[in-house]
């Protein structure tokens, strides 16, 4: 399964495109492996993080290393890195059945700092 990931572009006041590195924002993900098991991970680059997950290199969390192919199941744009490490904290901590209906769309996110992120939905 092949996911797309939209992202909405911000603008500065001139108009001009900022990129997600040039924005303060950090997001929250879920990855799924070949054999169906869920990694939960923070960046500030989606794209990029993904990507390098992908490549099985150095930079891929070792529990990800050769358990491709994987797919970006969920994340969630959350506004600064100590948000994004509270959440990450407290969704590992979560059963499996637990990250699925978040993923699905059943399941709230922690109540730290939910009144300041937006969901991202993967297509």
């Amino acid at each position: 399964m092949n996911s797309k990931i939209y992202f909405l572009n911000k603008r500065e006041s001139s108009g001009k495109i900022m990129t997600e590195e040039q924005t303060n924002y950090w997001f929250l993900y879920l990855i799924r492996t070949a054999s169906g098991a869920l990694y939960t991970g923070i960046t500030n680059n989606i794209e990029r993080r993904f990507a390098e997950h992908c490549s099985n290199s150095r930079k891929t969390a070792k529990s990800l290393r050769g358990k491709g192919p994987l797919s970006l199941e969920y994340m969630v744009e959350l506004p600064d890195k100590s948000s994004a490490l509270k959440m990450e904290f407290e969704i590992k901590k979560w059963p499996k059945s637990k990250k699925e209906n978040l993923i699905l769309g059943c399941q709230p996110l922690p109540e730290a700092d939910s009144h300041s992120h937006k969901n991202k939905f993967i297509l």
